[in-house]
């Protein structure tokens, strides 16, 4: 099946880039290994600083840990430019707060009790509801986890929304790993305001259409014989694989990219780089 939508802008967040212009600095320094962003801005041991998260108010902002703050900052650029307020919205994570499951843990290992304001910001869905809240969202909210291949189950989940919305924002996020793992990865967040692809044959109107932002589809298909799945799929922390993907949005000239899952292989297609100042000279 392919899934088809257009970029109508992006956002992210990790520690150390906090806006556009930070994260096209990066990608040209690490260019393939923009993945690997924790080797630089997140060592292990390493308390990492907190999104401002200024679109939620204080009271609110209060309830949201790090990993809710660092969603909250993503999506606000695309929440400013969205044409709709209650436009959809597609939240997606491998862990969730991670950071709060194993804490709630270690408090009853250790015979103290859970505080119910943390178990409940530590559910799958409590950064999105919590900005939901704050803003007065009432449009669709569809969390989900896909392994590390998140980012791809979120874009075919507003794929589907847009039969019904015009616009959908998808957000995808993971937390730095717990320190108790010992393994490697940096807090992050990526968005995508993604809008119907409308295909013309005038090139004139396709002109238009394309400068509005690039058109990316995603097409899943069976592993084949000769391929092997990503052995993130049995780890916890390394290469973000979202990371990955808004590398090769935002810099490669291939059109093509490629995630093998266990059984299949998720296949990305564009139709231009996202950003063109991205370009090397």
């Amino acid at each position: 099946m392919i899934n088809c939508a257009q970029i109508l802008a992006w956002s992210a967040w990790a520690p150390g880039l906090a806006d556009r212009a930070a994260w096209l600095a990066a990608l040209r320094t690490h260019g393939a290994d923009f993945g690997l962003l924790s080797n630089e801005y997140a060592p292990l041991n390493a308390a990492e600083p907190k999104a401002p998260a200024v679109l939620v108010p204080p009271m609110l902002r209060r309830r949201l840990s790090p990993f809710g703050r660092a969603a909250a900052e993503a999506a606000a650029p695309l929440l400013a430019a969205a044409e709709d307020k209650n436009l959809p919205w597609v939240y997606a994570s491998r862990w969730g707060d991670l950071q709060l499951a194993v804490d709630s843990l270690e408090s009853v290992a250790a015979g103290g009790t859970v505080s119910p304001a943390a178990f409940s910001t530590s559910v799958h869905n409590a950064p999105p509801a919590l900005l939901s809240i704050a803003l007065g969202h009432t449009g669709n909210l569809t969390a989900l986890a896909g392994g590390p291949f998140s980012l791809e189950a979120a874009f075919e989940s507003a794929v589907g929304l847009l039969f019904e919305a015009p616009q959908v924002l998808l957000i995808c996020a993971d937390l730095k790993p717990p320190v108790q793992t010992n393994a490697a990865g940096v807090t992050h967040a990526v968005g995508l305001l993604l809008g119907r692809q409308h295909e013309t044959a005038d090139p004139n109107q396709w002109r238009e259409v394309c400068a509005k932002g690039p058109c990316a589809a995603l097409t899943t298909r069976p592993l084949s014989a000769s391929e092997t799945s990503d052995n993130r799929l049995d780890t916890l922390g390394g290469p973000s694989p979202a990371l990955e993907v808004l590398a090769w949005l935002l810099g490669s000239d291939d059109r093509t990219f490629t995630h093998f899952d266990r059984h299949a292989a998720h296949i990305w297609a564009k139709t231009s780089r996202l950003e063109a100042e991205t370009r090397h000279p």
